[in-house]
């Protein structure tokens, strides 16, 4: 059978179109090979940046449960979260905050301290200004902490003040004590004074006046109560010569000074005391008349 030149030309237009169908197919293949390949890196990157999100936010976790109760454990696990941050920018500003509340226990611990001290010495005002000036350099976020520590500061110093005022009242009531104490001894001892100067002043051998006037006795006697009837009578009158009070030293009484049964007695008595010197100043004699 004879091919014509028509036929010749169907059959090669079948054959490109061949051609051409299995080229479109390998191209298909390619692309998908390439978008697979694309796609599992894109979920590689995905997981990747999960993965990262997910350190950071059990690093923040850490870090805000070390805030609010900044223990040395606390710390050390916010250091241990901080430290798996792969992105260098967010564990830089992470790493900021732990700084941030590692200086503000510093502070807190310092405060609390100082305030301690100035309470076991609350006199020592050098202690005082240390509290004070500790618990101003708090920040907002230990607010709380910051007026517990000024509520003890105002206590002791009250308390010092409470010491000082008692201290001061206790030594001016001793002060008092003793004025008084003093005052009343020597209101006593001029009592005494005066009472001694009002009693009259008795000696061995002086002469107090009997119920009668013309007759005396002894003040021994009288002491003694053998003199409280005197047995003896006025002497007789004497003469000029034997009444003369001229012997002022303490002499012996007059030669003509005798009456009654106890006369000699009596007068050698009182003539023993007047020559003791403790006689009347002027020598008169009992029962003389001048």
């Amino acid at each position: 059978m004879k091919v014509t030149k028509k036929q010749i030309g169907i059959t090669a237009a079948i054959a490109l179109v061949l051609a051409g169908g299995g080229v479109t197919v390998g191209v298909v293949n390619h692309n998908n090979t390439v978008q697979a390949k694309q796609v599992q890196e894109q979920k590689a990157r995905e997981a990747k940046i999960k993965a990262e999100r997910a350190v950071e936010a059990t690093a923040i976790k850490a870090i805000e449960t070390a805030e609010k109760n900044p223990t040395d454990q606390n710390l050390k696990a916010a250091d241990e979260a901080v430290a798996k941050v792969t992105n260098e920018k967010t564990k830089e500003g992470l790493l900021n905050n732990i700084g941030a509340i590692r200086a503000r226990v510093k502070l807190e611990n310092m405060a609390k301290s100082a305030v301690s001290t100035f309470q076991s010495d609350n006199g020592n005002s050098k202690k005082q200004e240390n509290a004070q000036t500790a618990v101003n350099n708090l920040s907002s976020e230990s607010k709380a902490l910051k007026t517990d520590l000024q509520n003890k500061i105002n206590a002791s110093v009250k308390a010092r003040e409470a010491a000082v005022a008692k201290a001061k009242a206790d030594q001016a009531a001793q002060d008092k004590k003793e004025t008084d104490a003093q005052t009343q001894a020597t209101q006593q001892a001029q009592k005494d004074n005066t009472a001694q100067i009002s009693e009259p002043q008795v000696t061995q051998g002086s002469q107090v006046p009997a119920q009668d006037n013309n007759t005396y006795y002894s003040q021994s006697q009288a002491a003694t109560g053998q003199a409280s009837a005197p047995n003896y009578t006025a002497p007789a009158a004497q003469t000029p010569a034997q009444s003369n009070p001229s012997n002022k030293g303490g002499g012996n009484a007059p030669a003509g000074w005798q009456s009654g049964t106890d006369a000699d007695s009596l007068a050698k008595q009182e003539e023993a005391a007047q020559n003791a010197g403790t006689g009347n100043a002027n020598n008169k004699q009992p029962g003389a008349k001048w």
